[in-house]
């Protein structure tokens, strides 16, 4: 993933134009996945923005998909949308400030319980208009049939031997078809520490994945990653969600097994399959399997 650190005089005079204001310094981001341009942005007056600016096809279809939502919400855990323009190649939004907000890890029961509390809210917010369904359908899939019919690009990521997959397999794949990706609520669909930032509230970023369905997805999804992160097991918060947690568990790590998209971070499948290892072992501590032999 190459992220621009210098951007283009075009996007340069187009973000003073949209802002309305001289920009004397654009100070790059890291973080994130995607290989979008990321910039704080300063004005001569001394007000900060944050830029994010569309480098690929693929992105530039996320943005559009992402300013659905913050054009149609004003919630408490939305940023204030500054700015939007497409120039119908490469689109960028210009969002409030939120770097000096405290962005996770560490994490402190109070953070965990205000991003709790936040998945709540956004789950009863009614959805906006206009919401793909990419994420959906990713995720309305079963996937440890597919697992099941190659077990052996699951063991080579050594997250489990083969003795246990064959074991906990036909359980896992009963389990996983009961698994509920519809309703009706508003879901972010990639809740995570580099999405959201806690200070007086919480702020939650990256809307590109938004649809609307079960809004447990945001909670299951989550937990992993914030287990790796310090976090409390993911078991001694939530239960009764095997059938989701199998879905989730099942869509890192057959993710974590397929060729990285040159577009994101060279480390997203070492990731997944992290995540997938929690899952994994949340997964078989519901359904009662044993630890999960690697």
């Amino acid at each position: 993933m190459v992220r621009p650190i210098t951007p283009s005089e075009h996007l340069q005079r187009a973000a003073a134009q949209a802002i309305r204001a001289e920009i004397i310094q654009w100070r790059p981001v890291s973080g994130g996945f995607s290989s979008a341009g990321l910039w704080v942005i300063s004005t001569a007056g001394g007000v900060r923005r944050f830029l994010k600016a569309a480098t690929t096809d693929d992105n530039a279809r996320f943005l559009r998909d992402e300013v659905l939502v913050y054009e149609q919400l004003d919630e408490p855990f939305m940023p204030e949308l500054e700015a939007w323009v497409d120039d119908g190649d490469r689109p960028f939004l210009i969002i409030e400030d939120l770097s000096d907000r405290h962005w996770p890890p560490p994490w402190s029961i109070r953070d965990i319980d205000a991003v709790q509390a936040v998945c709540s809210a956004i789950a009863a917010t009614p959805p906006p208009s206009g919401l793909g369904d990419e994420a959906r359908t990713a995720l309305a899939r079963n996937f440890w049939p597919k697992i099941a019919a190659d077990p052996a690009a699951i063991e080579a990521l050594g997250v489990a031997s083969p003795v246990w997959l064959e074991a906990a397999l036909p359980r896992i794949i009963e389990v996983e078809r009961e698994a509920r990706v519809t309703g009706e609520a508003l879901v972010h669909a990639d809740i995570r520490s580099d999405n959201l930032c806690v200070g007086d509230r919480v702020k939650v970023i990256d809307w590109n994945w938004a649809f609307v369905g079960n809004p447990m997805i945001d909670v299951v999804a989550w937990l992993p990653s914030l287990y790796l992160e310090g976090g409390p097991a993911p078991w001694d918060l939530v239960v009764g969600e095997a059938p989701l947690v199998a879905r989730i568990a099942g869509y890192f790590l057959l993710h974590a097994t397929l060729p990285r998209n040159p577009d994101v971070r060279p480390d997203i499948r070492r990731f997944q399959r992290s995540q997938g290892v929690v899952a994994l072992q949340w997964l078989a501590h519901e359904l009662g399997l044993g630890p999960v032999a690697a």
